[in-house]
């Protein structure tokens, strides 16, 4: 009996890994109200992944700011290089954490889950959305590779809730 325990343990451990390790990359986002696909990239620092905007689709870098943000000292700052997106992946393929809007200047719960190179976000609010990311392969990602920022240097602190 302990070692079927085990065994059921390192595969679901294995399953965490695997899901987690995929979670990493550059995802299009679909269309948004203006009609531009943004890019974003999913990293992780210190155990857990962070989203951040750095593109468009057409390969032009938007010079927007966070004015709807609700901290005075933040409505300036530029949302290409602002983390909007932190998660904590558990031993299942389902992570939970938190999006920013830029938009509405909130945050909101979420949960997600990869399945397919698509990566759903589930906003954990009554009648909210539930959003899907396309991860880009290496060879769709590479003609951005360019605009891409230096996670190691991105400040992850996301908005207050």
């Amino acid at each position: 009996m302990l070692q079927k325990r085990f065994i059921i343990l390192c595969f679901l451990s294995i399953v965490s890994i695997s899901a987690n390790a995929a979670m990493p990359g550059v995802y299009l986002l679909p269309k948004d109200n203006k009609g531009k696909e943004s890019l974003v990239e999913i990293f992780e620092k210190s155990g857990k992944f962070y989203g951040v905007g750095f593109a468009t689709k057409n390969g032009s870098i938007d010079n927007d700011v966070d004015s709807k943000n609700p901290d005075k000292t933040m409505k300036n700052r530029p949302i290409r290089g602002s983390v909007f997106l932190e998660m904590s992946c558990k031993e299942n393929d389902t992570c939970v954490g938190k999006i920013y809007s830029f938009d509405k200047g909130k945050v909101y719960p979420i949960k997600t889950t990869l399945k397919n190179n698509v990566l759903q976000i589930k906003i954990d609010v009554l009648f909210a959305p539930t959003l899907e990311w396309k991860k880009l392969s290496d060879t769709e990602s590479a003609p951005f590779n360019d605009k891409r920022l230096d996670t190691n240097k991105l400040d992850t602190t996301m908005p207050k809730d």
